[in-house]
Parts: C-alpha cells; sequence; structure tokens
C-alpha cells in the first residue's frame, strides 16, 4: 500500500520519509530539514551515505508532541 504525502503527487515507501517529504510535511527547504538532521533535531534517522530515511511511526509521534506544547 503506497502512503501519499499532503502536498506531493508521488507516493511514499509505507514507513519511511526522505529529505523531500520531511521538507513538505514541515513547510520549510530541503536545505533547512538536513541541517535538522545533521544537528540531530529529527528523531529516527537513519543515514546510508547520502541517502536518508526516517521512520514514520518516530517522525509522526514527534511531531504530534511538538505540536500539542
Amino acid at each position: 500500500m503506497a502512503i501519499v504525502v499532503p502536498g506531493t503527487t508521488r507516493s511514499v515507501d509505507q514507513g519511511v520519509y526522505d529529505v523531500r517529504d520531511l521538507a513538505r510535511l514541515l513547510k520549510c527547504s530541503d536545505r533547512h530539514i538536513r541541517r535538522m538532521i545533521d544537528a540531530g533535531e529529527v528523531p529516527g534517522v537513519r543515514k546510508l551515505g547520502r541517502l536518508v530515511r526516517a521512520s514514520r511511526a518516530v517522525v509522526d509521534k514527534w511531531l504530534s508532541e511538538t505540536s500539542g506544547s
């Protein structure tokens, strides 16, 4: 089952976000997301070289916790 990120026309692997998906979700630039990842501000991130993926479940939980404050 493919999941479509709001504001995009492409589908996302069910369990992960990439940098572009996170940028659209947070309404900021890809570069800002990369800076946040490098600073350790985004939870659930895995890197393999230049490939960056973030666990959808972890990010969704993080966003729900931070938006509730």
